[in-house]
């Protein structure tokens, strides 16, 4: 569709978006005026304040729905539909009732094309509601972008009989126009001229659709009413001109005399230099057409027919070199496999360009490259090569289709002034949407439903992350929700803010004690252990922290605590055993785990610890039977099945060593001393190549380990990979000394 189409249609998405946003920044309104975001706003706090809860929650979601709705319009009509969509789709969840979100969302998926989506949303809402005028309307267009021009016209029927607006009488007439009904068609058009003050636009309007729909002589009086109404009206000579060219024959010379009167009131119109190239082209003066269309490829660089038509131009004025850099141009932004007779009108050009510079070698592969395109689509070269008004009037056709497309599926261009708009209109919503979400996550903490309350919390630093106690509400949620590792961020910055606030103290240590962060966990509860109160889960998180970071007096004092409490806690006397392996008394290491495992015969890790100290004293058979007890209350726990793989080889058991290594890996493939030990058994073996595999794979996993090269090197050389052997011991000398052996490993 030309440009007139299109600037119409943008600037009128362009006016709602300025009038959208303009109306958001009113603080002042009549009561019948009130902005519907700020009217649920105030409703919410209302019920807040008088204890009704329910009701408050209510209306803060509307106002979320409505704010978020409004804002994904906002980014949608300046073409960020990424962002407008999440934004849409957030505002759906929240109100599913709220049709309006849904009508807008699929109208975002229809501008960025997803046309599948916008399709089943639709039908979604219409299952709901099926009298909604906007998604009938919306519906029949996307039957109409899909050629389904009998479903279009029944939907946007129903749509006009309910709201008989502009945009669905418009595309009504279109459908009517494809499926040759034009008695029908020009009713519809009579009924808007005589409901509508005249306009260029208005007629320009019709006119594309006349000519769209192959109504040429229609189209063109049309335009000449436009004009009539508006000599200097943008847009109207080039859709003049443009019928001109699909009439039969092409009236070349009127159409040059269009495109010239649209450019000297409108010098930067596309279509104008570009077809008036292309008029020139066919009137065998190429040195005047490439004029014309190095003017339309400084105006849309990213058109490869424009490049395509001004290196035809080049070649046709005597300048071959530059048709040559021009068409290899043309060719990356036409690889496409809808360009595909364009490719091979390119290939072609470059073969005849090459070949007038003796370039014959380079000019037949070109040509052979055009040859199978050619074959491949099914044409002909007398097709390929048609240049003539023919081939003018076919990209007036395609010209027209993806200006059509384009201005019906896009929305307007974020211009300046919109943006700036756009940007206090943000500066106004974000503060409402942040304290909507932050007091209806307040009103579900209340109410215990804390994983709910803390999805809000967040999403209200997300709009307003400077709200007062946000991050001590958003913390206290998540870890009452047991969300410990989405807890840890806003517990770390509340606790930075307030050092003295004991309570987030210790849910931020429990956060990080229960996602395995024992260090971290320890540094914070190393501060307060003199003030920890006698809550069994709080000290036992303590002094497991303390133990596992590597101060296990501490954590021993910990757990004496919780025995004057209760001595029969077994996971006390585990970590109590734990703490003593630690501090190399292994007798009382053993008599702690033994405690735990009279209180708790199937108490997980209790065996695999005591195996630990055996194996520490080098009592093989010990360690071997109590890691096979771990297995069996614990058949999954890799470390019991990594320490009995290491216990068989030292007792030269190598097959089930094996066997067990192949299990380890099998559940934990990053498990780097795992294949460090299956390659020392592979060697044992004398299974060198299998050996090799497993150590390479030991040292790219953990390249810092200096044992694993050694034992590489030691592969390589039986292997006979002399000099690789040299290198990798070379790396293992460089490395040794600070790296702990494997099975030194807890």
């Amino acid at each position: 569709m030309l440009a007139t189409a299109s600037k119409s249609l943008r600037r009128v998405c362009a006016g709602l978006l300025l009038s959208l946003v303009a109306s958001a920044q009113k603080t002042e309104k009549p009561l019948a005026q009130v902005d519907p975001v700020e009217e649920h706003f105030r409703a919410a706090q209302t019920f807040q304040v008088t204890g009704e809860f329910d009701r408050s929650a209510v209306e803060y979601r509307q106002t979320i729905a409505t704010a978020l709705d409004r804002l994904g319009d906002i980014r949608v009509a300046t073409g960020r539909y990424e962002g407008g969509i999440e934004l849409l789709k957030i505002a759906r969840e929240m109100l599913p009732a709220f049709n309006d979100a849904g009508i807008d969302l699929a109208g975002a998926y229809f501008h960025a094309g997803d046309f599948g989506r916008c399709q089943s949303t639709l039908k979604e809402i219409l299952t709901q509601d099926p009298q909604d005028s906007r998604a009938l309307n919306l519906l029949g267009k996307i039957y109409f972008m899909q050629g389904n021009f009998h479903d279009a016209e029944e939907q946007l029927q129903a749509s006009m009989k309910i709201q008989p607006e502009f945009d669905s009488v418009y595309s009504l007439a279109l459908v009517e126009l494809k499926l040759k009904k034009t008695t029908a068609a020009v009713v519809l058009f009579d009924e808007m001229l005589a409901s509508m003050k005249p306009s260029p636009e208005l007629h320009d309007l019709i006119g594309v659709a006349y000519r769209q729909t192959g109504y040429v002589p229609e189209a063109a009086g049309q335009f000449r009413k436009a004009i009539a109404l508006d000599p200097k009206h943008p847009g109207t000579h080039s859709g003049l001109g443009l019928t001109y060219l699909l009439q039969e024959p092409a009236q070349l010379s009127a159409a040059s005399e269009e495109f010239r009167a649209e450019l000297a009131i409108a010098p930067k119109d596309y279509a104008g230099h570009y077809f008036l190239g292309l008029i020139e082209l066919e009137q065998r003066r190429p040195a005047q057409a490439a004029l014309s269309l190095q003017e339309a490829v400084r105006l849309e660089p990213k058109r490869g027919d424009a490049l395509l038509a001004l290196s035809r131009a080049y070649l046709g004025s005597g300048r071959p070199e530059l048709a040559i850099s021009t068409l290899r141009k043309s060719l990356v932004l036409l690889s496409d496999p809808w360009s595909l007779s364009e490719q091979a009108s390119a290939h072609k050009l470059l073969s005849q360009a090459l070949d007038r510079l003796g370039k014959k070698e380079e000019s037949a592969a070109h040509a052979a490259k055009a040859a199978e395109i050619i074959r491949s689509q099914g044409q002909t070269d007398k097709e390929v090569a048609d240049t003539g008004q023919n081939g003018l009037r076919q990209d007036v056709i395609r010209f027209d289709e993806e200006a059509f497309r384009s201005s019906t599926t896009s929305s307007a261009p974020n211009t300046q002034s919109t943006a700036k708009l756009e940007a206090e209109y943000d500066k106004s919503i974000f503060p409402v949407l942040g304290d909507s979400y932050n007091n209806l996550g307040v009103i579900d903490a209340r109410a215990g439903r804390y994983a709910q309350a803390a999805s809000e919390f967040a999403q209200a630093a997300r709009w307003n992350p400077k709200i007062e106690s946000l991050d001590r509400n958003w913390g206290l949620a998540a870890f009452r929700a047991d969300l410990n590792q989405q807890a840890i961020d806003p517990l770390s910055r509340q606790l930075k803010h307030s050092p003295d606030d004991l309570t987030v103290r210790e849910m931020l240590a429990m956060s990080y004690f229960v996602t395995n962060k024992f260090n971290k966990s320890a540094e914070l509860f190393a501060p307060i252990v003199d003030r920890l109160p006698n809550d069994a889960g709080l000290l036992y998180a303590a002094g497991m922290s303390l133990v596992r970071s590597g101060d296990p007096a501490a954590g021993a004092k910990l757990f004496s605590r919780m025995l004057e409490q209760d001595a029969n806690v077994p996971e006390v006397h585990l970590m109590l055993g734990e703490a003593h392996a630690q501090q190399a008394e292994p007798e009382e290491a053993q008599t702690e785990f033994a405690r735990a495992l009279q209180l708790n015969p199937k108490l997980h890790e209790a065996h695999y610890f005591s195996g630990m100290v055996y194996f520490q004293q080098g009592k093989m058979d010990e360690a071997a039977q109590e890691f096979q007890a771990e297995l069996g209350l614990n058949p999954q726990y890799v470390p019991a099945e990594y320490q009995l793989a290491y216990v068989r080889l030292t007792q030269h058991q190598v097959e089930d060593a094996v066997r067990l290594l192949n299990d380890v890996v099998g559940r934990s493939p990053s498990y780097s001393d795992a294949y460090y030990q299956r390659g020392r058994a592979m060697l044992e073996k004398g299974d060198t190549k299998a050996a090799i595999q497993d150590l390479e794979t030991a040292v790219r996993l953990q390249p810092s380990a200096a044992y694993s090269y050694y034992q590489l090197s030691l592969a390589y050389r039986r292997d006979g990979r002399v000099e690789e052997a040299q290198q990798t011991l070379k790396k293992y000398q460089a490395l040794h000394g600070n790296i702990p052996r494997p099975e030194a490993k807890n």
